[in-house]
């Protein structure tokens, strides 16, 4: 009887060892607290003065393309007004050869690459079976180019000599 009563009820380890568990889980406890608390605080340090302010995201007036290549709002090579509602062959002589054509449904997609971008031109029926210009988009050529819209891919046009 006298085994009995250094062991647990379920026949576990002695008693002074479950102690000894006791004891080292609550050493451990405090240490994470302890670790925990230090790695608060140390988020919470200063790390000097915030940094300088990024350059300006936008490109600067006359910039859209490829070094050269000047955007005059005041005299733009082409406007959206140049292009929509006209055929493809008349865009064809405004703009050359489109880079690719795309037929989509009853609709036409053609790509004309430009100075400063991609001129996309959706040609949807006009009536009559005939295409006609209907909306544009415009894409940068490069990835490490600034953004374009539509305005400003018109007004560089084809670029110096076109």
């Amino acid at each position: 009887m006298t085994a009995n009563l250094d062991r647990t009820e379920c026949g576990g380890p002695p008693k002074a060892q479950n102690h000894l568990y006791a004891e080292r889980i609550r050493r451990t406890g405090a240490r994470a607290a302890v670790l925990a608390a230090i790695l608060w605080l140390g988020a919470c340090a200063t790390q000097g003065p915030p940094p300088a302010p990024a350059a300006p995201s936008s490109p600067p007036a006359g910039a859209g393309g490829p070094v050269g290549i000047v955007y005059d709002p005041a005299n733009p090579a082409f406007r959206a007004s140049d292009v929509i509602g006209r055929t493809a062959p008349a865009i064809d002589k405004l703009f050359g050869a489109p880079a690719l054509v795309r037929t989509e449904g009853v609709g036409e997609l053609r790509r004309y690459d430009l100075a400063a971008c991609s001129l996309i031109v959706l040609m949807l029926d006009a009536g009559q079976g005939a295409l006609a210009a209907a909306e544009l988009y415009a894409s940068r050529r490069s990835s490490d180019a600034p953004e374009i819209d539509a305005a400003r891919c018109l007004g560089v046009g084809r670029g110096p000599g076109a």
